[in-house]
């Protein structure tokens, strides 16, 4: 869920007009699947897109660079700030913690690593896929696909320093299948 379906149920946004959250910093990773695992090294993180969004940016710069990038296929072709397009559950997490903070917070990098309507196969590593049962690769996925975004936008930030991962899975895989981990079905 981006941003853009939150702001008119809240203050966040004249918050981050009137300056508030300058510590946190947002980047909108470009999709990427890929069928061999990708790391980003040294200055290469800088450049993963000449996309506007895959830049680290301010709140507030976020909110004044309009974009008409395909970030948001179904926002259609009107310009957007490219802060409506990032992930509600990440944004919301770092301005909780900032808040909770208050002027201890420190700065924080929050980084959209998504895409809308995929299965959870898609962002687990193929090899780990084979101790579950009833995964939908071969079914419903193609099993070349299975682990593709999370070779191509998982791993490309395992071999940095964090301090903190949010995951946040939608509910694509619910479908009519039920599944419960302890057997490890579903």
């Amino acid at each position: 869920l981006t941003l853009t379906n939150t702001f008119s149920r809240n203050e966040t946004l004249d918050a981050i007009a009137a300056g508030k959250y300058p510590n946190l910093r947002d980047r909108v990773f470009p999709h990427n699947p890929q069928t061999e695992e990708t790391y980003i090294v040294g200055p290469n993180m800088g450049k993963l897109s000449s996309n506007a969004s895959s830049t680290w940016l301010t709140a507030q710069q976020a909110q004044e660079l309009q974009t008409t990038d395909k970030i948001c296929p179904w926002c259609g072709e009107a310009p957007r700030s490219i802060l409506t397009h990032f992930s509600a559950a990440c944004w919301y997490f770092g301005q909780a913690l900032t808040d909770e903070l208050g002027a201890d917070a420190p700065p924080m990098g929050l980084i959209a690593s998504s895409v809308g309507g995929t299965m959870i196969e898609l962002w687990t590593p193929r090899e780990q896929l084979s101790n579950c049962k009833n995964t939908s690769c071969g079914d419903k996925i193609d099993p070349k696909d299975c682990g593709s975004l999370y070779n191509g936008m998982v791993c490309p930030f395992l071999n940095m320093t964090t301090k903190g991962f949010l995951w946040y899975q939608g509910e694509n895989n619910v479908f009519a299948d039920t599944g419960n981990s302890m057997d490890k079905t579903g």
